[in-house]
């Protein structure tokens, strides 16, 4: 048996949420807290209903945030609902593209450059004077054949500046609303018609681009609480059953045998709870899947079996060398749960569909 002080720690109560969404809205950016999302696919008993308190990503946002869902509209789908959550979309982060000058040296002639923006097809721009000017380079890429497919494209949205590629670099910045927070691929350089002697320079990307765009994809993550505890303690017994044969009466060899579930036993005093959203979800509720959260799934990949959670106790010691630990104990479901709200306390006994917690060391 181990035995947890949960002074110091934070227990989290999880359901098995999960799924997938696209994003359909031209309107998303740096500060939004609402989203029109279509193709939703959870597993939930309406695979479409996103709930309240789900927990989602966003495949191209800058440092990958956790949202949470505060509201939805309309209840249901139809094919498309708006989702408002916290926090907002983190900032956008614009492409940089560095082409180097010259290798070693160039004397006249022209070049191309070949733009490939994302989901797009490549565009090359007509020839270019060996010395242009950034804001003649820049023109050029306005002007391009193709550059018309782009939706939305205005010129001066890849934005060009630097030198002449003859003793300065030049630098491109893709920062216009058509094509800004997007990781666009490299651009490339035809350098064939140069002459002199030399060879256009490497193109390097500086800053890769990120953002939230109309239809990069959301993977929804378990909705949970988080309870700060004040008092109390988190026990679990590893059961094993072995089979001793005997040889003629006297000890031989051991078999293992069945495998038998995790004994959980949770007594807790909590302070707080945090839920992302403004429902009071409290670990009654969360045990049950009712209340505030009676639109959680259960953690249990078999729909057929009875609702079950996730607990996960993380433990991060305030002060010293200590590892911080993660424990996660999968499909608890409680066996005898005694609550007193007013109190602020639970103690609840039950077992999980596993033989060993899952233990997690940074």
């Amino acid at each position: 048996m181990a035995r947890i002080e949960l002074r110091d720690a934070i227990i989290r109560i999880k359901d098995g949420l999960s799924g997938t969404a696209a994003i359909d809205d031209a309107g998303v950016g740096a500060g939004v807290t609402d989203v029109d999302i279509d193709t939703v696919a959870l597993n939930t008993e309406d695979t479409e209903l996103v709930p309240v308190g789900a927990r989602f990503t966003i495949s191209t946002e800058t440092g990958t945030p956790v949202h949470t869902v505060t509201a939805r509209t309309p209840a249901s789908m139809s094919p498309t609902t708006n989702i408002q959550f916290t926090p907002a979309l983190a900032a956008e982060v614009d492409e940089v593209q560095s082409i180097a000058i010259y290798v070693p040296t160039v004397s006249g002639g022209t070049f191309t450059l070949t733009i490939s923006l994302l989901g797009l097809s490549p565009f090359t721009t007509a020839n270019i004077a060996f010395d242009a000017t950034a804001a003649t380079i820049e023109a050029a890429i306005d002007t391009a054949a193709g550059i018309a497919a782009v939706p939305g494209f205005s010129a001066g949205d890849i934005a060009v500046t630097g030198g002449d590629l003859v003793t300065t670099p030049v630098v491109l910045t893709f920062s216009g609303n058509s094509v800004d927070g997007q990781n666009h691929g490299l651009t490339t350089i035809d350098g064939a018609l140069l002459t002199g002697g030399g060879s256009a320079g490497a193109i390097t990307t500086t800053t890769n681009g990120s953002g939230v765009q109309d239809g990069n994809s959301l993977t929804f993550l378990p909705q949970q609480i988080e309870v700060k505890i004040g008092d109390g303690n988190l026990t679990w017994t590893v059961n094993r059953e072995f089979e001793y044969l005997l040889d003629r009466g006297d000890l031989d060899t051991v078999r293992e045998g069945d495998q038998v579930p995790l004994d959980v036993t949770l007594d807790m005093v909590y302070e707080f709870i945090t839920t992302g959203t403004s429902e009071t979800i409290t670990p009654y509720d969360a045990l049950n899947g009712i209340g505030g959260a009676e639109e959680w799934v259960s953690s249990s990949d078999d729909a057929c079996e009875p609702y079950a959670v996730d607990l996960e106790v993380e433990h991060d010691p305030p002060c010293g060398s200590e590892e911080s630990e993660i424990t996660t104990l999968t499909d608890f479901r409680y066996d005898t749960l005694e609550a007193d709200l007013s109190a602020a306390t639970v103690v609840a006994t039950g077992r999980c569909n596993t033989v060993l917690p899952s233990v997690v060391r940074e």
